[in-house]
Formats: structure tokens, sequence, C-alpha cells
């Protein structure tokens, strides 16, 4: 047998008892500040007139209701990764094969700036910011379309200064790159490399996309793709 809070009435309240000593980081008790809503499992241990009380054994976070027909519903198999391929704004080139490995070398003479040039065209942004050192993205912008959609996008462009495999140690000084770019207000975050990326990269980026109260997607473009891309519209004398 089971009754509903809300079909008893406003005069019934459910208080759960908590130690604040029993808490180990700060981030637990902003998280259950406020007027949240929160999946509780515990033990009712009194029930008076104005209200039960309850200790609770476990509180999480209520994730959404993520349909098939939502960004994350769709791509929740495949652990939130995406593919240049999938992104409409960059659809061109899925009529470019691979390059070899000699073709790659091409990038070698194309300068960060010109690669982000090209995506700026590419994608139809207007707003080309200089980079400086304390940014959490090369390019913040909305007009990439995915899905039929718009989707604001942060993205980080490596460029050719490090030609060879991308590590953790290749991203920023203190290696926070990934950390920085997923501080940004976006639903997509690409990484871009004239190289191959190295899959400690792919399994961090993977970890802060799939922050359980916070899901978002990301796409990884290494040489070969960033190849296709430019090749694909024309850019950067390809």
């Amino acid at each position: 047998m089971h009754q509903k809070l809300d079909e008893i009435g406003s005069r019934l309240q459910l208080q759960c008892h908590l130690q604040e000593e029993h808490l180990f980081f700060q981030s637990s008790k902003t998280q259950l500040s406020g007027h949240k809503t929160h999946f509780l499992f515990g033990v009712i241990t009194e029930i008076k007139p104005k209200y039960i009380g309850a200790v609770p054994i476990v509180i999480s976070t209520m994730t959404p209701p993520y349909s098939d027909t939502s960004y994350i519903g769709q791509n929740w198999t495949s652990r939130l990764e995406i593919f240049i391929d999938s992104i409409d704004s960059f659809k061109r080139v899925r009529t470019i094969k691979l390059p070899s490995k000699q073709k790659l070398n091409i990038l070698k003479n194309i300068s960060e700036f010109q690669i982000k040039k090209a995506i700026c065209e590419i994608i139809g942004e207007q707003n080309l910011d200089k980079d400086w050192g304390g940014e959490r993205s090369d390019i913040f912008t909305t007009m990439v379309q995915y899905k039929g959609r718009r989707i604001s996008t942060a993205m980080v462009l490596k460029g050719p200064s490090k030609f060879k495999p991308m590590t953790l140690a290749s991203l920023g000084k203190n290696g926070d790159q990934i950390d920085r770019l997923f501080t940004e207000p976006a639903e997509l975050f690409i990484l871009q490399h004239c190289h191959i990326i190295k899959k400690e990269v792919r399994g961090t980026m993977r970890a802060y996309a799939n922050q359980i109260n916070n899901l978002r997607l990301f796409c990884l473009i290494n040489g070969y793709d960033t190849w296709r891309l430019l090749k694909a519209y024309k850019k950067c004398g390809l």
C-alpha cells in the first residue's frame, strides 16, 4: 500500500534528517541546498500528524527523461560521441575519402588561424575573435547545424604547431584545456587536431561529456578528418 504526499495535502511534510559531519565534500552540501528535485531512498523513523520523519540512505540527482528524439537519447549508445560526418554544417565531408599519410603532411603548412578562419566560413560564423591566453575555447558559436537544428558549440583547435599524435600533455601548459573547454555554456564540444588523437584524450572528453547531471555531446576531428573538411569546402588551398 502506498500514497503520494501531494494526495494527502500540504498539511503533511516529509522531513529528512541529515548530519553535515557525514558530508565529505562541500559540493554535496551545495547540491542539497535550496529547492531542487532529487531521488531519495530512506527509512521512515516517525510519523506524526504534521510530518513524517525519515533518515536518507541514498540521495541522487534526477536525470531528464531523454527520448530517442533528443540529442542525448540518439547518441547514448556511442557514449555521446558524434563524428564529423554526422554534423549537418560539415555534411560535404561525406563525399570525401580519408587521405593517405602523405597527403596528411600538407597540414604541416596550414596555420591554426587559417583552420579557424576556414571553419568559421564553413559554418557561417562572422565573429572571428583573436586568440588569447585565458580563453576557454577557440570558437564559440551558435551557428553549427546538427540534426536539422542549431546547436551551441565550443571548439578547441590545436592546428599543426605540434605535428604529432595528441596526448593529454598537448592540451595546455597544465593539461587542463579540456577542463576549461567544458566550462563553456555549450551543448556540443569539438576538439580538432592536425594529427591523430590518442585514446586517452578521447577517454577524457567522454568522461566530461558524460557527467550525469550535465550530459553533452562531443566530437573529435583528427588530422584525417581535418583534411577531408578543408578538401570538401575547398579551403586553405585544398
